[in-house]
């Protein structure tokens, strides 16, 4: 059923002269009226409560439904609903909802051009959603002022974008465009294989990455929706169309935000065989306006971990227990690797996948070289960059407590006899049982030991700024830090730039000045090795 418009329930049914039953409609209950105002979470809500609600057979022209009138709407303030509302703004041209409701799927796509409106909050079953946005005016000036995130998962109804999952919505999601293409591979193909085709297509890209990207399609559908694009101009979508969905998030949002939203919308256009027109000059530049507009909505930095951090963490640690053990294990053969957390920890206990996370009986290799120094490699299945090709963490012995190669000794002789198919890390629980090392549970732990300690605020990412820092003010080159983290050369230089802003907010005596001043030059020598130009840092 489309979204948009609230129906109340059906009221009492009797039967008339004729012996046809008719149904007498409820009154309208007055609803409550949802102002602009900015939601106060930072992080936006996932778009999958859009599609929670219940679909009816009903037409869509039936009795049974009204929808609330123009008259109606603009009668609902009340002061009540104001109170919940903080921060208010208005949003240009835009007919979105800002309001931090109680219950984001009570929330209302209105006709009415002045404002958006919910019924009460008290009976959620007894409306359905309609069609959405019938009256919004052409704009004249693109909206400036940022949507609440509760707002922005809303849409208009259309054919052609169906309710489903957001991991679905790539696929689900058409156009005239996509349809004329399909209808024309199956005049030669039997319907089966271009489903085929399709779903092969799809699945390339990770669950949570096809999730990622359904918020830039979201974004964008909004946009057009917004300014009343037709729905044959949005795929293959003109590099003018792209450029101005650019320019309305510029400054809203920031650049990594906008360049993965415009990921997402270049994998629809891929998926479907559409001409994407986003890798111009045009469009490049409008990508730097919006990385220099969005510099305040950018996360705050976080210092690195030190070796300060690693030598409490070690104080504070027994490794004759199965859960200490493995937690030492995991900080540093992340460090030391200069890995992602995700790579050595399992996000949740439901998502593990031997095919992505690292297992007991993934390929550990552990050699003594030629200078009787000692090293291992850990084959893990799968990486950010290099998909299912995998990667090899590659570790080696230090002469001191912070010995990576030890740490793993000593976490397969305290959690030994897991079983084959537990993740890498895995240790028994005070129960007995084996408990994946869930990225939730090693960090929590760690942050409250260094909090403690009155040390900088770190986040999992803080392990590879750290590890990369501490390699090469070890002298390593930066080749082979590169390649110990899998960084291509340019990603690495990019990377040194953002580490020039977090190293010096560490407290850490670990970092100097000289020391960072001779960081500098190893990452300049680095450069020109590579003959990348600063033009080309830049630019990126």
């Amino acid at each position: 059923m489309p979204i948009g418009f609230f129906t109340e329930p059906v009221g009492d049914t009797r039967k008339t002269s004729g012996g046809v039953s008719q149904t007498s409609p409820r009154p309208v209950r007055p609803p409550q009226s949802i102002t602009f105002s900015r939601f106060h979470s930072t992080k936006p809500k996932s778009s999958r409560d859009l599609y929670s609600q219940p679909q009816s057979s009903v037409p869509i022209h039936s009795p049974r439904f009204q929808p609330y009138s123009h008259a109606s709407l603009s009668k609902s303030t009340t002061t009540a609903h104001r109170s919940h509302c903080s921060d208010s703004h208005t949003l240009p041209s835009l007919n979105y909802s800002l309001c931090n409701a109680p219950h984001a799927n009570s929330v209302d796509h209105s006709h009415s051009t002045d404002s958006l409106s919910a019924p009460s909050h008290s009976s959620r079953s007894d409306f359905r959603f309609f069609d959405t946005f019938s009256n919004i005016p052409a704009h004249e000036n693109p909206p400036i002022a940022k949507p609440s995130a509760r707002s922005l998962n809303l849409v208009e109804a259309s054919r052609f974008r169906p309710p489903v999952p957001a991991s679905s919505r790539l696929t689900s999601w058409s156009s005239p465009f996509a349809q004329l293409r399909r209808q024309e591979l199956e005049t030669s193909l039997p319907p089966t294989l271009v489903n085929i085709a399709y779903h092969t297509v799809h699945s390339a890209l990770a669950a949570s990455t096809r999730t990622t990207y359904a918020a830039g399609l979201l974004r964008f559908t909004q946009f057009c929706d917004s300014w009343r694009i037709s729905e044959d101009a949005r795929m293959p979508a003109s590099q003018a169309l792209i450029v101005a969905f650019v320019a309305q998030c510029t400054g809203a949002y920031g650049g990594n935000t906008v360049r993965s939203w415009l990921a997402g919308v270049r994998s629809w256009h891929i998926i479907n065989g559409a001409t994407w027109n986003g890798d111009s000059d045009w469009v490049h530049l409008a990508r730097v306006a919006a990385n220099k507009a969005g510099t305040e909505h950018s996360r705050p930095l976080r210092a690195p971990v030190s070796f300060e951090h690693l030598h409490l963490l070690r104080r504070k640690l027994d490794l004759r227990t199965s859960f200490h053990a493995a937690v030492w294990a995991v900080a540093l053969v992340t460090f030391f690797g200069c890995r992602r957390l995700g790579e050595t920890t399992v996000k949740t206990s439901s998502s593990f996948n031997p095919l992505q996370n690292a297992t007991r009986s993934s390929a550990i290799r552990f050699r003594t070289l030629r200078d009787n120094s000692s090293s291992a490699s850990i084959h893990i299945p799968w990486t950010k960059t290099t998909k299912q090709e995998g990667a090899s963490i590659i570790i080696t012995a230090r002469a001191d407590d912070l010995c990576p190669v030890a740490a793993l000794r000593n976490h397969l002789e305290v959690n030994k006899g897991a079983p084959p198919t537990a993740s890498l890390f895995a240790y028994r629980n005070t129960t007995g049982t084996w408990t994946h090392m869930l990225r939730n549970t090693f960090l929590p732990f760690v942050l409250n030991i260094w909090h403690e300690g009155l040390l900088d605020h770190v986040s999992g990412h803080s392990f590879r700024i750290g590890g990369a820092v501490a390699l090469l003010l070890a002298g390593v080159s930066a080749e082979v830090v590169a390649a110990t983290g899998g960084w291509t050369s340019l990603a690495f230089l990019l990377y040194w730039r953002r580490m020039e802003e977090i190293i010096p907010m560490s407290t850490s005596s670990a970092y100097n000045q000289s020391q960072l001043s001779s960081l500098a030059k190893i990452f300049e020598r680095f450069r020109i090795r590579q003959n990348i130009s600063n033009s080309d840092l830049s630019s990126s």
